[in-house]
């Protein structure tokens, strides 16, 4: 039995502190003897049961994106439900019900806590705190690099900017095709090729910060013409004639 608290002892009156850790109903059995004049009388037993504390279990997701909102269940059927969260959070609608909606306004570690009365009229001593990591929500950023090109140059150095979260891929596509995306560019921070063909060529990055939801960047946008550009060349960079000044290096793409 794990009840704990009981003992033997004298006199009219029992006062002692009997727990219970649970799960289960516990027991305790007292003998009681009366004793007059020397003689002791019939022994009464007198049973008491000791219920446990409540220790509520939470359900619900343990990692979100911040700014949505998410539903955490305990118990049905118990009373004095008293829902609580940490500062980063707040509660939508009843926060004493079996479940309770919370909207994630901060990153970082943030919790969901409750507390409540079980059917034998017992209230925990300290609830229950489920923890819960928020992250940020994704920011896409932007392209930038875009410029004229000839037919068989490559492109200038297209960078992204302004993103939170991982770059897991740069996608491309021609005129108002559909975008497709670009093996081997997952983590590039930068990005170089040269363009199959003539024409509008649209480049973006597909960017994701933590589970928040992918978000794609702003894109920009490369024209190939076929045929020669004229582009302002001061010899900065080198004697190559099809780079201007503000070109960076074309042989391979750069992270």
């Amino acid at each position: 039995m794990d009840v704990t608290g009981y003992c033997t002892g004298a006199g009219s009156i029992i006062n002692q502190v009997i727990v219970n850790p649970g799960p289960a109903i516990g027991s305790v059995t007292y003998n009681i003897i009366p004793s007059a004049n020397g003689c002791n009388g019939p022994t009464t037993n007198y049973v008491v049961t000791v219920y446990p504390l409540p220790v509520p279990v939470i359900s619900g997701p343990a990692h979100v994106c911040a700014t949505t909102s998410d539903i955490y269940f305990t118990a049905t059927g118990m009373t004095g439900y008293n829902w609580t969260v940490s500062a980063g959070g707040n509660i939508v609608g009843s926060a004493s019900t079996s479940s309770v909606t919370v909207t994630w306004n901060d990153p970082g570690a943030q919790w969901v806590h409750v507390i409540y009365t079980n059917t034998y009229g017992c209230t925990g001593a300290g609830g229950t705190q489920y923890p819960v990591t928020v992250d940020s929500t994704t920011i896409g950023g932007s392209v930038t690099g875009g410029t004229v090109i000839s037919l068989g140059q490559p492109t200038d150095t297209l960078v992204l900017t302004g993103k939170r979260g991982t770059a897991l891929k740069w996608q491309k596509r021609l005129g108002e095709d559909p975008f497709d995306d670009i093996p081997g560019s997952s983590g590039l921070l930068k990005y170089v090729e040269i363009p199959a063909s003539a024409g509008s060529w649209e480049y973006r990055t597909g960017v994701q910060n933590g589970i928040c939801p992918l978000v794609y960047s702003d894109p920009d946008t490369v024209v190939v013409i076929d045929g020669p550009v004229a582009r302002q060349w001061n010899g900065a960079k080198d004697g190559n004639w099809n780079r201007s000044d503000r070109s960076e290096e074309h042989t391979s793409e750069l992270q």
